[in-house]
């Protein structure tokens, strides 16, 4: 079949979604995508370069995969506004988070010298998008706030 060479890598990403490629060719189709984001912002002429679309389902489920207590869901499409959907996570006992940022960071650091924002959804965000029970929600909140702080402490220590 003829494809427009644009469309090969988001079929390849598909074809992750559906194991269709195992995890290190997901991995390596990310990091092309974002070196091609940073040549694109560096043609530009940009300060600080930015990603954080090609590693991210959404603001919410990235981080809802990388947190200890935090559930993700397969099949609850909930209608997020106009025609947007998501797949609200289900929070039931928030404990501590793996590497959320830094392996992108790094490889980040290794493809440019110029400045990098990295991209963080804040613990209101993932509240608001997320499933939990109402009556710990302030426990839920300071719980994400303590992990995204970390996250961001790791990420000052490696810059």
């Amino acid at each position: 079949t003829n494809r427009a060479p644009e469309l090969i890598p988001l079929i390849r990403i598909f074809k992750k979604k559906f194991f269709l490629i195992n995890n290190l060719e997901y991995q390596n189709i990310l990091k092309e995508n974002i070196y091609l984001c940073f040549l694109k912002q560096i043609k530009l002429n940009y300060n600080v370069l930015v990603h954080g679309e090609f590693e991210r389902t959404d603001m919410v489920e990235y981080f809802s995969e990388n947190i200890e207590g935090i559930n993700k869901t397969l099949n609850g499409w909930v209608q997020s506004y106009g025609t947007r959907y998501v797949k609200p996570p289900i929070i039931l006992n928030i404990k501590n988070s793996q590497n959320i940022t830094e392996n992108w960071f790094e490889f980040s650091k290794s493809i440019t010298k110029k400045n990098i924002k990295i991209i963080l959804t804040g613990p209101i965000t993932i509240l608001k998008w997320s499933f939990f029970n109402n009556e710990l929600k302030f426990f839920y909140c300071l719980k994400l706030s303590d992990i995204i702080s970390l996250e961001i402490l790791k990420l000052q220590k490696n810059f």
